[in-house]
């Protein structure tokens, strides 16, 4: 009797507790919604009191910080995460997804640029996500810093390598940004952006410059085997024009 009586009050006392955690939840959501970021932070604090392994609360709790400007709390917050094992992949995650929603995606870079010298140990990890983020923004300068800056470690990284490409080519820096499309064929040959990108950029080398023969059978080559991956209109008409460029070349020169 004893022990039924026990289990009643453990089911009760977990009940309240869920009720009260509830409780705290809607009050935050209150108050963020308000943009009342002192009472938030408090309803968030409570909460992670209560259920401290919970990512979607800390990238709340991050974002309400960096909004009060309190950076202590931010990387406090971060180190609370981690003591809790919450895996920092969540918390970038829930903090990207909070800050994006606000329409504030600088919070999301300031928070991975501040947890990057407060915890050295995880800068390979937020290079990572920097780099994702300024390939996101279109950043050309920062996507290509970034890259190289992971390419140290893994120089035949395809994820990386087209980053770096693509950052170059927004930089202005079209022939770099070729050669590295071309070591990414060395490293995968049957890669369809890469394939694409270099049968395109020698396609308008060859438009700007008719008598450009070399250029147009690069454009050949490497859009046939995009083709064979992946058949699009557009590559299809390409195609088409350039084969009727070779023949018209062919004919004039019998």
């Amino acid at each position: 009797m004893r022990k039924i009586f026990l289990f009643i009050l453990a089911v009760s006392a977990l009940a309240a507790s869920a009720t009260d955690y509830e409780a705290l939840r809607v009050k935050a959501d209150r108050f963020f919604e308000q943009k009342e970021w002192p009472s938030a932070a408090a309803m968030l604090d409570l909460m992670l009191d209560k259920h401290p392994d919970v990512a979607s609360t800390y990238g709340r709790a991050i974002v309400v910080a960096a909004l009060r400007g309190d950076t202590v709390a931010e990387m406090e917050l971060m180190n609370r995460s981690i003591v809790n094992y919450v895996p920092f992949d969540s918390t970038f995650a829930a903090v990207r997804s909070v800050s994006f929603s606000l329409g504030k995606t600088n919070l999301y870079e300031d928070f991975l640029l501040r947890t990057k010298m407060s915890e050295p140990w995880l800068a390979r990890t937020v290079d990572a996500y920097l780099m994702r983020y300024y390939a996101f923004r279109c950043n050309p300068a920062k996507m290509v810093e970034y890259s190289r800056l992971m390419l140290k470690g893994m120089p035949d990284n395809v994820d990386f390598l087209s980053t770096l490409a693509r950052g170059l080519m927004l930089d202005g820096n079209a022939g770099g940004a070729i050669d590295t499309y071309q070591r990414i064929l060395d490293i995968d040959p049957g890669n369809y952006d890469a394939l694409l990108e270099i049968g395109n950029y020698n396609y308008m080398c060859w438009r700007e410059n008719k008598s450009d023969r070399a250029a147009l059978s690069r454009a050949r080559a490497a859009l046939s085997q995009a083709q064979t991956i992946r058949a699009t209109p557009y590559v299809s008409e390409t195609l088409d024009d350039i084969d009727r460029a070779i023949q018209n070349f062919a004919n004039n020169h019998k």
